[in-house]
């Protein structure tokens, strides 16, 4: 019996070394949520995803259904692929997944929580953002998230921000006047989720 192949944009959340050669890894995906695949043969020098599952980037995924698992099969990588990517731009990356596999549980749609996402993906490979951009940008995305998640109202005075369809470096512009606010929104909720 032939399987189901699940085609799905993801984000490469982590991955760690599952036997000789294989990987297990740690995937957010638009239509599934957050998922655990195992790639098979994906650490030996010539295996062909292997320079598609770089952590911190989206990928598309071609995905089976196992009986205990679901298998990686497929997977293109969703920009350039030889970019040269900033420090900063990395650890922000970085910082926004271990946010995202912290606060995330379980399978299931989460197509509002993706496109967050892949909206901050494209703003940081678009634009060329000073130090101060990027840290703007991060207290609006985190801050979006985290209302996305259901842990930050929208009433305050960064309301306006949460309303908003995409994020824009011109956004970013409004964020001195709203920072303090919005970082003790964000400290309360990281507070009060327990996690």
């Amino acid at each position: 019996m032939a399987r189901q192949h699940h085609h799905t944009n993801a984000i490469v959340l982590k991955s760690f070394p599952h036997g000789e050669a294989s990987k297990t890894v740690v995937l957010f995906t638009r239509e599934l949520g957050l998922i655990y695949a195992r790639a098979q043969g994906v650490r030996k020098l010539a295996a062909k995803l292997r320079g598609h599952l770089l952590e911190h980037d989206l990928v598309h995924v071609s995905l089976v259904k196992g009986r205990e698992v679901w298998r990686l099969v497929g997977a293109v990588h969703r920009g350039p692929m030889f970019r040269q990517t900033a420090r900063a731009n990395l650890l922000l990356r970085a910082r926004l997944t271990s946010l995202l596999e912290r606060f995330v549980v379980g399978s299931g749609e989460h197509e509002a929580l993706f496109a967050e996402y892949e909206t901050v993906w494209k703003l940081l490979e678009k634009e060329n953002l000073s130090m101060q951009e990027q840290e703007y940008l991060e207290v609006v995305a985190v801050l979006r998230i985290m209302h996305l998640l259901g842990y930050v109202g929208s009433g305050a005075s960064f309301g306006p921000l949460l309303q908003e369809v995409s994020l824009s470096k011109e956004m970013l512009q409004r964020v001195p006047a709203i920072k303090a606010d919005a970082i003790a929104a964000i400290n309360a909720s990281f507070a009060h989720s327990h996690l």
